[in-house]
């Protein structure tokens, strides 16, 4: 295997009892998608041969969201601290309480879209971590929505956009910064320690359970591409909290990954 599973500190729960504590299954709206899958594919003749945001001083280190299912507000605020970072030059770290707090539309910790994420903080703004910080539970809504967020005020986000389901579109919208995405996890995913992972078992149906970031594509030496993903599992999985993904073979993408990816438009964009 291009790939090494290891022992992390999720390891002493079958995948069973993990997946229900981290993992929910994110249903996409196909009716609602179908009017905002405004990425195309041309153009991609001048893409770089290669992408790292990690090495652009615009990513946190790498967050946990411990055991409560909100993936999708750790990928949300990903993408947009990022953004937001790339057109303003200040990297912040954005509060994932709120959203697992005040996003109505999203369900805490069991679970949420990063589209709807995206939403509340065009509505309302957000705050800066420090001001609320993780509890990585369900807590009652402590920002009122009339404040002044310390973070990007309401009307900063002034949307998002969901990605066509191709590569293309992914590797083309990671060219201006990071990009939300959906991926199906499996047993080998959560064991996930090191190397190229080219597992297919994660790719069967169209299942999607836990929402991610991705920062940057490339190739190995061998010719493999390779999209890096970022985790919300803390620093101790994968590489540094991250897992390099071969590009999948079949039409949703490794992990079914190309199914559902948005990323956070801003008024500064």
């Amino acid at each position: 295997l291009p790939y090494k599973l290891g022992v992390n500190k999720h390891s002493d729960l079958t995948f069973e009892e993990f997946a229900a504590k981290m993992l929910h299954p994110i249903v996409v709206d196909r009716s609602a998608q179908a009017g905002l899958l405004t990425e195309d594919d041309d153009g991609l003749i001048d893409l770089p041969a290669s992408i790292d945001w990690r090495t652009k001083g615009v990513l946190n280190p790498v967050k946990n969201q411990e055991q409560c299912g909100s993936c999708w507000a750790f990928s949300a605020n990903g993408a947009l601290e990022s953004r937001y970072a790339i057109a303003t030059g200040t990297l912040l770290s954005f509060s994932e309480q709120q959203l697992v707090d005040c996003s109505s539309k999203d369900e805490g910790c069991k679970g949420g879209l990063m589209s709807d994420a995206f939403e509340y903080v065009r509505k309302h703004g957000i705050d800066e971590e420090s001001t609320n910080p993780y509890k990585g539970s369900d807590v009652t809504c402590k920002t009122k929505l009339t404040s002044h967020p310390d973070g990007p005020p309401a009307g900063e986000v002034i949307g998002y956009r969901n990605l066509s389901q191709t590569d293309a579109a992914l590797k083309k919208a990671l060219i201006n910064g990071p990009v939300s995405l959906a991926v199906n996890v499996d047993l080998n995913f959560q064991m996930y320690q090191s190397g190229l992972f080219n597992a297919s078992s994660c790719s069967v149906g169209e299942d999607l359970n836990h929402g991610v970031v991705a920062v940057g594509y490339g190739t190995t030496p061998d010719g493999d591409d390779y999209y890096i993903i970022r985790n919300s599992w803390g620093d101790s999985w994968g590489e540094d909290g991250y897992i390099y993904m071969k590009r999948g073979d079949n039409t949703l993408g490794r992990c079914n990954m190309l199914e559902l990816m948005s990323v956070p438009k801003l008024r500064s964009d």
